[in-house]
């Protein structure tokens, strides 16, 4: 190992160390010893800088020629990627022209299956129009046949109700005068049996709350009259006039009303109470005789 620098000498170690088997459970490269020696050997031989770069003729042609070989075939690339760029774009023009024309194609034929497809649906539309307006025409015809027979018929029913009517009517007025004869007839009747008295003429006036005249004990009944009208068996019996002066009767009591409690003070009237309106005087009532017509008395 004399006369090689250390360089030489650290670039054999992992040589070395690969192949060897460790010593010390340490690999010769990361040996204490080894790495002493490398340093004696270091400060023996240390590495000397070079003042001036060593070159030589060969090596400079032989740069320029690799200079020149790459510069050319930089150009020759550039070239060909210019062509390849000139191809790919005269390619892209003819399939976009391409493209164009088959899409103006296309268009066409659209534009030309739309305008049948419009042609038939404006032919199928006309029919349809065409065969609704007969329908229509048709149905109008029928209503028109119908209307006219309805009227018809309305007619003739107004007209028998017309008739109808001016029977009812004739009916009803000679129902009329006939029960208007049989009233007047039996009113004279009842002026013949019973006669109006006539008020006397320095009479005395009856008091308007006079006590009325108790009924004879033995008095005979008055007769019925002979047309009067029966009553009806299950009819309500008439409520008993009030007298005009007579005491109010008390109201019953509940029967689970409350009662009151004894010695309990009388509610006392609020301050801004409304009064209590009087109570309005009875009315006279007029009296009537025992004739069919009604005589008041002042």
């Amino acid at each position: 190992m004399r006369g090689n620098p250390p360089l030489h000498l650290k670039g054999y170690l992992p040589a070395i160390s690969a192949c060897n088997f460790k010593t010390d459970s340490v690999s010769p490269g990361a040996h204490i010893l080894v790495g002493q020696y490398l340093k004696g050997v270091r400060r023996l031989q240390p590495a000397m800088k070079e003042i001036v770069p060593s070159w030589r003729l060969n090596r400079l042609t032989e740069t320029e020629t690799k200079r020149t070989e790459t510069e050319t075939k930089r150009t020759e690339t550039e070239t060909k990627r210019t062509e390849t760029e000139t191809e790919t774009k005269t390619k892209r023009t003819e399939t976009e022209t391409k493209t164009k024309r088959t899409e103006t194609k296309t268009k066409r034929t659209e534009t030309e299956t739309k305008r049948t497809e419009t042609e038939t649906e404006t032919k199928t539309k006309r029919t349809e129009t065409e065969t609704k307006t007969k329908r229509t025409e048709t149905k109008t015809k029928r209503t028109e046949t119908k209307t006219k027979t309805k009227c018809t018929e309305t007619e003739t029913k107004r007209t028998e109700t017309e008739t109808k009517t001016k029977r009812t009517e004739t009916e009803t007025e000679t129902k009329t005068k006939r029960t208007e004869t049989e009233t007047k007839t039996k009113r004279t009747e009842t002026k013949t049996k019973r006669t109006r008295p006539r008020p006397r003429p320095n009479a005395p006036r009856p008091r308007p709350n006079a006590p009325r005249p108790r009924p004879r004990p033995n008095a005979p009944r008055p007769r019925p009259r002979p047309n009067a009208p029966r009553p009806r068996p299950n009819a309500p019996r008439p409520r008993p006039r009030p007298r005009p002066n007579a005491p109010r009767p008390r109201p019953r009591p509940r029967p689970n009303a409350p009662r009151p409690r004894p010695n309990t003070p009388r509610p006392r009237p609020r301050p801004n109470a409304p009064r209590a309106r009087p109570r309005p005087r009875p009315r006279l009532r007029p009296i009537y005789f025992c004739c069919d017509q009604p005589y008041k008395l002042n």
